[in-house]
């Protein structure tokens, strides 16, 4: 992977060199989760171990603890002069970059916007970010279907260098960088406070959980999209492995037909490229083959079936579709071993 993102850059880079439009580009070059897989392991405590590497950080990807969401981050734009390699220790957070790509382009909106973030141009330019000292940033799931408490929910409150984690347990990061010492109880009017501002993000922001954001399909200047069962509404079937163990997500892909027309709908078990059959038995821990025999596709509250053998790679449904939004549900059935999963990958291509 670090190969891959290595040469990828470089090809970014000089592309954009080519094109003669480097000096006018902003990059910014981040990711969206803590240290993750065998770059650390962690114990009970998410301590990580002695075989990893967490710049002594509590907590991993998935953590409320500060290994789980302080990120590295890099800014470059040549033709905007701001300050090559300065190091900036400021609060920032992803919700921040659109207010700031608009302030770096000096890009005016109509209307008033109520954005999550800020800008933190201020910084690039060696100043400081106006109203961020006393700001809160909220982490938490807000997961359909389910309340702001259920049972793995997790929750950190950032203001300043303070860190709320789970509603009780209270850490400067400052004096603290592993969280080894909750000062909860010595601060309880920062711990009431923070809070507060968890209770104030979820009455704004909880009531939009059960709103989709749609799969945007048919549109004409990009009819070919794939889907996979990571974005199942109800419950994913994540990570490869679930594919190779036929594991059961559930629930419809939220979905927008951007026009009436004919789509060609594709499901398979694996990515069409690997050219694997429905019942390819793959590298890997518990990879099971299955008998499957019949692909079904619900989609605008129509059902279509296809007879489909064990040894194909996909089952291709053409379906006329009226613009709009529409549930689109897959299953693929193995009568022989009763099973029944979804089609991992699926390919939606208008074309007429």
């Amino acid at each position: 992977m670090i190969t891959n993102l290595d040469e990828n850059v470089e090809k970014l880079m000089s592309s954009l060199a080519e094109l003669g439009i480097e000096d006018d580009t902003i990059i910014i070059f981040t990711t969206d989760d803590g240290t993750a897989g065998y770059a650390a392991q962690f114990n009970k405590e998410e301590r990580a171990l002695e075989n990893g590497f967490n710049l002594g950080q509590r907590g991993g990807k998935g953590s409320p603890y500060e290994g789980g969401h302080r990120l590295y981050s890099f800014v470059k734009w040549s033709g905007g002069e701001i300050l090559a390699g300065q190091e900036i220790d400021q609060l920032t957070s992803v919700l921040d970059i659109y207010p700031t790509l608009l302030d770096l382009c000096d890009i005016k909106t109509k209307n008033k916007i109520d954005y999550d973030g800020i800008s933190f141009k201020n910084a690039l330019y060696g100043k400081e970010i106006p109203n961020n000292k006393n700001r809160s940033l909220v982490l938490t799931k807000l997961t359909p279907g389910k309340p702001d408490d259920f049972k793995r929910n997790k929750s950190c409150v950032i203001q300043g260098d303070w860190r709320c984690v789970n509603k009780k347990e209270l850490y400067n990061v400052k004096n603290d960088r592993g969280q080894r010492n909750n000062i909860a109880d010595k601060h309880p009017e920062i711990v009431e406070n923070l809070n507060k501002k968890l209770n104030e993000f979820l009455n704004k922001n909880a009531k939009d959980r059960d709103i989709p954001v749609r799969f945007i399909l048919g549109d004409k200047k990009h009819k070919s999209i794939d889907l996979t069962t990571q974005d199942l509404w109800s419950k994913s079937a994540f990570s490869q492995s679930h594919v190779r163990k036929l594991e059961k997500g559930s629930g419809p892909w939220k979905v927008t037909f951007k026009n009436t027309g004919k789509y060609l709908i594709t499901l398979s078990r694996y990515p069409l490229y690997t050219n694997l059959a429905f019942n390819a038995k793959t590298n890997g821990k518990n990879s099971k083959e299955f008998s499957a025999d019949k692909a079904t596709l619900k989609v605008m509250d129509r059902i279509y079936e296809k007879t489909i053998s064990p040894t194909d790679t996909q089952a291709t449904f053409e379906v006329e579709i009226n613009k709009g939004d529409s549930d689109l549900e897959t299953w693929i059935t193995a009568s022989k071993e009763n099973i029944t999963v979804p089609a991992y990958f699926v390919n939606i291509k208008y074309y007429k």
